[in-house]
């Protein structure tokens, strides 16, 4: 008994009442019932078959005298009254015949049902056959033999009949007593379990008024120490949710510093890593430009000696055109010399005077185009020479600056490689500090979260108070006035500004890092609590710690 828990002493307690009463009503509908069946056979079987005896006795005493008043009626000379008093006869035997045979029918003993048919059915034949043979003879005026059937057949047969419907009331008589005594015995039988069990329910009343006796003062012992616990507890918390929430407040204040700290690193590495991407750039541009001076140095050599070659073509050109003029030269004097041989032959020569002339005028115009491409190729090649004297100026001085492109592209990868060593340098510091503002971060995450912790463990110690004042209110209904000051409404939660720790930044300058909220941490025992209802709140009784929070007294 001393090893149950609350719930099972309760549950036995009243499940051993609700059995005691389910067996008292179950045994009571039971005698209940049979009770009344009893009440139906007796109302509905033994009294109607006493009435049944009853008018079988009385039809027997009346066919006894109506047998007599037949003789009598004889002796008279009144036969019509005769025949009416045998018409009577007929009538009664059969109602008592009836009677009998219903009798019968409904007997609940087989004795009853052998003489009801053999004492009383059969001897009515009997009965009704001598009254025949009686009434023959009074018709026929025999009197004497009339008197002698009802003496000794009739009125026999008549008193047997009554006796055998004495018998018979009195055998269902003692029936129905018998039956009754019965019905008396269940009605005791009822009254002796219906006293035990209101004694057997009396008695486990008791026991579990022990039980919750008993479960009261152990309930009050347990809340005088949680009412000292909770009390505790509240201390004790909202001494770890200041220090919690000052520490909360240094740590997101050293974080924002950290942070502004940090979007200035970001800003500078930015500059220096824009500042290396631009020299970078000038480099390859140098580079490429120093490529290009390079090959247009190379193309100004290729383009030098191309006018070189091109001022001897033209010596040689001049050289083929004064040939060409000393030929046309040749030529028109050929041409003249052929127009004197023609003109010496006459009119046989005229025709070759003519190609003469035309071949002269040829010559001619041969000679003349000679001198002028002999200027125009003149004039060429002293163009030709100052060109070469420019081109090469040009040269000079581009072999100039492509000397100093190859200076100036030193110097810029000299900047280059000063600005990426700058740069590593800015984002190695940028990555300290954001490391220190991780930090920062996780020590005002996890301080908010202790924060929260103690001020859901202030929550939950309120809510304790709030229980025990109602578990003293049900185990002692007097000390509830005493109690209800310890409900208070639950304490006001600070909200402190939280900070999660930096897992990305973005590059642009003065841009703002972007954060992400830190992933959710396990809470304490204390914040998992059921604390679902807000302090304050009315509680389901249910709620109640009965079954696991208190050992069994």
């Amino acid at each position: 008994m001393d090893e149950m828990t609350i719930s099972k002493k309760l549950f036995a307690g009243c499940g051993g009442l609700l059995t005691i009463a389910l067996l008292t009503g179950s045994l009571a509908i039971y005698n209940v019932s049979k009770l009344g069946s009893a009440i139906d056979v007796i109302g509905h079987h033994y009294i109607h078959s006493l009435y049944l005896t009853g008018s079988v006795n009385d039809g027997t005493s009346e066919l006894a005298g109506t047998a007599r008043s037949i003789v009598l009626h004889g002796h008279l000379k009144e036969l019509d009254k005769a025949r009416g008093d045998n018409q009577h006869f007929t009538e009664v035997i059969n109602q008592v015949r009836k009677d009998a045979t219903e009798f019968a029918a409904g007997a609940r003993h087989a004795q009853l049902h052998e003489l009801s048919q053999n004492e009383i059915a059969d001897k009515l034949d009997s009965l009704s056959q001598a009254n025949s043979s009686m009434f023959d003879l009074v018709m026929k005026g025999d009197l004497a033999g009339a008197d002698l059937a009802l003496t000794d057949k009739v009125m026999p047969l008549a008193e047997q009949i009554s006796n055998a419907g004495e018998k018979l009331a009195k055998l269902d008589a003692d029936a129905a007593v018998e039956y009754g005594d019965e019905a008396s015995s269940t009605v005791g039988t009822a009254r002796s379990i219906s006293i035990l069990m209101i004694c057997l329910a009396i008695g486990v009343g008791c026991v579990v008024v022990y039980v919750v006796r008993s479960l009261s003062n152990t309930l009050a012992e347990s809340i005088a120490e949680l009412r000292d616990g909770a009390d505790q507890v509240a201390n004790a918390a909202s001494q770890v949710s200041s220090s919690s929430q000052s520490l909360a407040q240094g740590a997101s204040e050293q974080a924002a510093s950290l942070e502004e700290t940090s979007a200035s690193s970001e800003e500078i590495n930015s500059m220096a890593r824009k500042n290396t991407d631009n020299s970078r750039a000038t480099a390859d541009l140098l580079a490429q430009s120093q490529g290009k001076v390079m090959l247009a140095n190379h193309h100004l050599s290729e383009m030098v000696i191309s006018m070189h070659e091109i001022t001897e073509s033209s010596g040689k050109i001049s050289k083929i055109i004064k040939v060409i003029d000393e030929i046309a030269f040749q030529t028109n004097i050929l041409a003249l010399n052929a127009a004197v041989e023609a003109a010496r032959a006459g009119e046989a020569g005229m025709g070759f005077a003519v190609v003469a002339d035309e071949v002269r005028s040829l010559a001619q115009r041969s000679a003349q185009a000679a001198k002028d491409t002999a200027t125009l190729i003149e004039d060429s090649i002293s163009r030709s020479g100052e060109g070469k004297g420019k081109v090469d100026q040009v040269a000079s001085t581009i072999q100039a600056l492509t000397e100093d492109t190859a200076r100036v592209k030193v110097m810029v990868d000299e900047v280059s490689l000063g600005s990426e060593e700058q740069s590593r340098g800015i984002d190695q510091i940028g990555r300290a500090i954001v490391q220190m503002e991780q930090v920062t971060q996780t020590t005002a995450a996890n301080a908010e979260e202790s924060a929260a912790a103690a001020e859901e463990l202030n929550a939950q110690s309120e809510a304790m108070k709030d229980i025990v004042s109602r578990l003293h209110a049900m185990v002692d209904d007097g000390a509830s006035g005493g109690m209800s000051s310890m409900r208070r409404s639950a304490p006001t939660r600070v909200k402190i500004p939280f900070r999660a720790p930096v897992t990305q930044r973005t590059s642009t300058p003065k841009a703002k890092p972007q954060r992400q909220t830190p992933p959710s941490r396990p809470m304490s025992p204390v914040m998992s609590a059921p604390a679902n209802a807000k302090m304050g709140a009315p509680m389901d009784v249910s709620e109640f710690p009965l079954e696991e929070s208190f050992q069994s007294f």
